[in-house]
C-alpha cells in the first residue's frame, strides 16, 4: 500500500532528477508503474516519457495525470496535466490537439493564475511556426519574451521554444540569440 506508493514516487523522482542533470538513465520501467493514484506523480512520469521522446507512453501518462487531477479536484495539477498533454501532442505532431490543450491551459490559468504563462506562449509560438503561421508566432514570441520574472527552468523553456519558432521563420540571428540565452541559463543552474 503506502510503502509501495512511496517507492514508486521515489523511483520516478530519482529518474526525473537524473534526466534533468543530463545523466543516462533507463526510463522504460516508468511506463509500467501504476501512477494512477497520484496526479502529480503521473505528471512527473509523463514528463520523463516526453523528455525521452517515448511519446505513446507520454500521451498515456499525461492522460492518466489529467484524469487523476480531475478526480482529486486539484486545479493546479489539472494545469500540469494539460501542459503535459499539450507538450506530448506537440512533439507527436498532433498540433491541433496540442493547441486545444494549451487553450484549455490558458483558460484555467486565467481563472486561477499562480505561475508565469510566458513559457506556454513560447510553446504555442513554436507550434504556430511549425504550421507556417509565422506572423502570429513572431508576435507571441515578442510578447512572451518581453515579460520578466520567470524561473530559470521557465526561462530555458521559453527561449528554447522561441529559438524553434525563429528557426522555422528562418530568422537565424534571433534563433541564435534565443538558443544562446537558453543555453546560458541552463549552464548557470547545472541543467543537463
Amino acid at each position: 500500500g503506502d510503502v509501495y506508493k512511496r517507492q514508486v514516487r521515489l523511483r520516478v523522482l530519482v529518474i526525473r532528477l537524473a534526466l534533468l542533470a543530463g545523466h543516462p538513465v533507463d526510463v522504460a520501467p516508468v511506463a509500467t508503474l501504476d501512477v494512477s493514484h497520484d496526479s502529480s506523480l503521473a505528471s512527473n512520469a509523463a514528463d520523463i516519457m516526453i523528455w525521452s521522446h517515448r511519446l505513446d507512453d507520454a500521451l498515456t501518462l499525461a492522460q492518466t495525470a489529467f484524469d487523476a487531477a480531475q478526480r482529486e479536484g486539484d486545479w493546479h495539477n489539472v494545469m500540469n496535466a494539460l501542459d503535459g498533454l499539450a507538450d506530448a501532442n506537440a512533439r507527436a505532431g498532433n498540433w491541433d490537439a496540442a493547441l486545444d490543450y494549451f487553450r484549455q491551459w490558458f483558460e484555467l490559468w486565467a481563472m486561477i493564475g499562480g505561475i508565469d504563462a510566458s513559457a506556454r506562449s513560447g510553446d504555442v509560438a513554436a507550434i504556430l511556426a511549425s504550421r507556417g503561421e509565422l506572423d502570429e508566432a513572431r508576435d507571441r514570441v515578442e510578447v512572451a519574451t518581453a515579460t520578466t520574472g520567470r524561473s530559470p527552468i521557465e526561462e530555458i523553456h521559453l527561449h528554447s521554444k522561441a529559438c524553434h519558432a525563429m528557426v522555422c521563420a528562418a530568422e537565424w540571428g534571433a534563433a541564435i540569440t534565443h538558443g544562446q540565452t537558453a543555453r546560458h541559463v541552463a549552464a548557470q543552474i547545472g541543467y543537463g
